[in-house]
């Protein structure tokens, strides 16, 4: 018999929904969302990739990224620099006031992590990681 009290798609919704509300208050006391911190983040770690690229990075589409970093480029955080070779494509960097930015949010997520994994082993989060990979993975090939 179905109990949806034991349906795991739904329990790691609701988990995921609880995470995402939480981290995005703790993240908004540097006036920062969710989805610009991990722009902040993909920079920090790929400088000069395009804004495909990064979309990809983030599972959005180039256009819809368009706007946000219109934003994040009006408030100081990144710059688009034309590539070299080819004049249609622009390369996105983080500022100075960008990457700053990003590390005071990284440490907001580091202890947001620690928070949330607290009792846990990092076995036991390696297990679940390893499970919903698995998860998804049969879902995805079907």
């Amino acid at each position: 018999m179905f109990r949806i009290e034991e349906c795991l798609s739904l329990i790691t919704r609701n988990s995921s929904k609880i995470f995402s509300n939480v981290l995005s208050s703790r993240l908004k006391e540097k006036d920062v969302g969710l989805s610009e911190w991990m722009v902040l983040y993909y920079l920090s770690l790929n400088g000069g990739i395009t804004q495909t690229e990064l979309a990809n990075n983030l599972s959005v589409t180039a256009p819809s990224l368009g706007r946000q970093l219109s934003t994040m480029e009006d408030d100081g955080l990144i710059t688009r620099s034309i590539h070299d070779d080819d004049l249609r494509i622009r390369k996105l960097y983080l500022t100075k006031k960008g990457s700053k930015l990003g590390k005071e949010c990284n440490d907001i997520v580091i202890q947001f992590k620690n928070d949330i994994s607290k009792g846990i082993t990092q076995k036991e989060l390696e297990q679940m990681r390893i499970t919903l990979d698995k998860m998804v993975d049969n879902v995805i090939t079907e």
